[in-house]
């Protein structure tokens, strides 16, 4: 214990305090027991004991340099079974030649009594690698004696080190490469990058990507580092038995070559014989359909790859592989679409002109059926009046169906493009109605609306009033007198209109297939009424474009019911406004309409908000600091991005001066700071329904 050494320690010091005798005598030491001389033989056999069987070396060195002793595991290091053929030796001559100048600084250093630490290579044929130190023993008097070295064999330590932290960086490789791969980069660039990371990666003079040419005969240097820039590019080796790339093919797996000078599996091509290489690796670089070619690396001194290297290379090469592949069909996909767009573009064009070219002729056959058909007092036209009016008949009828494709293609060439807004789908519903009530009047059919008040949908304006007039036409065809066709919005759905008919049905086979262009369903009517059947595939792909979908249920003999569903979007407001207070009690209103809001005070804030959300409609304060409302309007307007987006005024009073300021500014509506709630919600439901 600390302690107790410090108490036995004062007793010694106490005495040698002590005045001395009168006689000036001096005091012999006293001679050492027997039983202490026992202890110190028996302390130096335990401390000889501890060093000898110690699993690091242990050393003296004298004050010249040379070795003194060296324990058992100290001779097994240098590789000696007898103590006497090291002893005497210099202490340096162990030291490789390189580290021998810097050790003997901390040798002289040691000796002047510094101790200190290091690490050391061995000299010999094969050189370790150890950690060591020296440490001064000295005299009673303070005087440096001779050194006592510890060294620790630290070569196997080291090269698992190094070889964790080789993978580590193989694998950041892997990754990075990876990542880039799945970016935009051309197969060049990528390549060329590849070469260079995988060089430094292994620390190798040449690396390079060879391309097996399309007879298989030859593969080209495609992208290397460390060749002479002349020849990438133009260079080609054997695919076969004749290089080393060629050998990897035919093998079909990873090849190591240790030393290119005593190889015998194949020739070395001229491309490495001209370079120096002794060393290499290389692996396969795979295609869907036969291998794209060989990625290699390779050095001018013996090296000895290992399985993590040969791993780590074909990693890389799985990665050329799937960027390869990938780049293929991009390009297959570009090539398929610029002539799907040029055969689109030949369709229309003839589609155009054989509508053209029909429709001229068609329209003066019905013209003049018509005039025929006005003659009532001829015999003869009365006698065929209804030849007549058949032919008309199938002439106009002629004249929908070429309408019909032209809609469609127009539609499925990009030609016709969604504009989607709000619109109120009670409306819509009462518009339909009362566009083929003389149709169902007619058939003795009736037609019910069953669809609540303010139902909000989002959607195409005039194609979704075509969806729903296509499928109220429908119902009407197969429905007889007496029967109903209601439109009405399902329970549980938002954004949904109904149209249910109690009319003749179909059967499954029917319908399983009346949303297919490629398949004939079209059938007459209750009256005979004709159909192009392009209506209900084309109705279909319009719900599609909108996110939507159109489903049909019916059964033969007992009706059917077609739900044109679309996505719910729920409109947001931009309130601009410098009072917090009013922007507050804008955003309360809105909320009792089921609109979201989003606020800013000023110009900045409010092109802010755009960026980050997409506002559908806009309330503008007119009466901002310093004229700013008229000035974010104006902007608004001006803003390709923003500028169809509708904006309403929000005036303090009915100021003319300030409307019609705003009208030419481009303003879609305004609004008055007092207007109650039913004011407000009729103006805002014109632009949100």
């Amino acid at each position: 214990m600390p302690g107790s050494k410090k108490k036995k320690n004062l007793k010694p010091l106490a005495r040698s305090r002590q005045k001395p005798s009168r006689k000036n005598k001096q005091v012999k030491p006293p001679k050492p027991s027997k039983k202490t001389s026992e202890e110190a033989e028996h302390g130096e056999e335990r401390y000889r004991a501890l060093i000898d069987n110690s699993p690091v070396c242990i050393h003296e060195i004298d004050m010249d340099g040379n070795l003194i002793s060296m324990n058992a595991a100290g001779l097994a290091m240098l590789d000696v079974g007898d103590e006497s053929k090291v002893t005497g030796m210099a202490y340096l001559q162990a030291v490789c030649k390189k580290d021998r100048e810097r050790i003997g600084k901390l040798l002289d250093r040691a000796l002047k009594g510094r101790s200190s630490q290091f690490k050391l290579t061995s000299s010999g044929s094969k050189p370790r690698l150890f950690s060591s130190c020296f440490i001064p023993i000295k005299s009673k008097k303070g005087k440096v004696v001779r050194l006592m070295g510890v060294t620790e064999d630290i070569t196997e330590r080291k090269r698992a080190e190094e070889t964790i932290l080789n993978r580590a960086n193989q694998q950041k490789v892997v990754s990075e490469l990876g990542f880039l791969a799945l970016s935009n980069i051309e197969l060049s660039e990528l390549f060329d990058k590849t070469v260079n990371v995988l060089a430094q990666t292994l620390g190798v003079e040449y690396c390079k990507i060879l391309e097996l040419l399309p007879d298989a005969k030859a593969l080209l240097l495609r992208s290397g580092v460390g060749w002479r820039r002349a020849i990438v590019g133009q260079t080609t080796v054997g695919a076969q038995k004749e290089s080393h790339a060629g050998y990897t093919l035919v093998s079909d797996k990873p090849v190591i070559v240790d030393d290119s000078r005593t190889e015998t599996r194949f020739s070395s091509p001229a491309l490495l014989r001209d370079h120096n290489v002794v060393s290499g690796v290389s692996v396969i670089i795979k295609g869907e359909n036969r291998p794209y070619g060989v990625l290699g690396a390779h050095t001018v001194k013996r090296q000895l790859f290992t399985q993590d290297d040969i791993n780590f290379l074909q990693s890389i090469a799985n990665i050329l592989a799937i960027a390869i592949e990938r780049k293929k069909v991009e390009e297959a996909l570009r090539e398929a679409k610029e002539k799907a767009e040029s055969a689109t573009k030949e369709k229309d064009k003839y589609i155009s002109l054989i509508a053209h070219n029909l429709k001229s002729p068609f329209t003066s056959i019905v013209t003049l059926l018509e005039l025929l058909s006005s003659e009532k007092d001829d015999p003869a036209i009365v006698k065929h009046r209804v030849l007549i009016d058949a032919v008309r008949d199938t002439s106009e009828y002629a004249m929908k169906v070429i309408d019909d494709v032209l809609r469609v293609s127009r539609f499925e060439s990009g030609k016709i493009k969604l504009k989607p807004g709000f619109m109120d789908g009670n409306i819509e519903a009462l518009t339909v109605i009362a566009t083929h009530g003389h149709l169902a009047r007619e058939k003795g059919v009736g037609l019910v609306n069953h669809t609540p008040r303010d139902i909000r949908l989002f959607a195409d304006h005039s194609l979704f009033r075509e969806v729903l007039s296509n499928l109220a036409y429908n119902a009407i065809k197969f429905c007889r007198k007496g029967d109903t066709i209601t439109f009405y919005v399902p329970s549980g759905e938002r954004s949904t209109i109904a149209i249910k008919d109690t009319g003749s049905g179909m059967d499954e086979c029917t319908l399983s297939n009346i949303f297919r262009h490629d398949v004939k369903t079209t059938s007459l009517g209750t009256a005979g009424e004709r159909g192009t059947g392009i209506g209900l595939p084309f109705c279909s792909e319009i719900m599609k474009a909108h996110g939507g979908e159109l489903v049909a249920e019916s059964v033969k003999g007992g009706g059917s019911v077609f739900y044109a569903k679309l996505p719910y979007v729920k409109p947001t407001a931009l309130i601009v406004d410098d009072d917090a207070v009013f922007r507050r009690a804008l955003d309360e209103r809105l909320e009792k309409i089921d609109v979201n809001v989003i606020e800013a005070e000023n110009e900045e804030g409010a092109f802010e908000a755009l960026k980050k959300d997409s506002p559908h409609l806009i309330l503008l304060g007119a009466r901002l600091q310093n004229g700013e409302g008229f000035a974010i309007l104006k902007r608004l307007k001006a803003d390709k991005d923003y500028g169809n987006i509708p904006v309403i005024v929000v005036m303090a009073a009915d100021q003319t001066e300030t409307r019609e300021k705003a009208i030419s500014l481009g303003a879609d509506d305004f609004i008055s700071k007092q207007a109650n709630q039913e004011e407000f919600v009729a103006i805002v439901r014109k632009f949100v329904a």
